[in-house]
């Protein structure tokens, strides 16, 4: 099974399961694991997709931005 950035199983449903999570973790920590997990999925296209470099950049600005707001 797999699971979310907060430990969630993944079912496609914002449910308690993902609910009790979130209020189990501080906002910060809860923030950074989220980044940490665009961040990892903005580096897999660029492996699977050598082209897309082009934008990682740009991606991972977005990124880390998320975490400052």
């Amino acid at each position: 099974m797999q699971t979310d950035p907060l430990g969630a199983v993944v079912d496609g449903v914002l449910g308690a399961e993902t609910l009790l999570a979130l209020n189990l973790n501080p906002a910060a920590l809860t923030m950074a694991r989220l980044v940490d997990a665009c961040v990892m999925h903005y580096t897999r296209i660029v492996v699977k997709n050598p082209k897309k470099v082009a934008f990682l950049e740009g991606w991972m600005t977005r990124a880390i931005k998320r975490a400052d707001a």
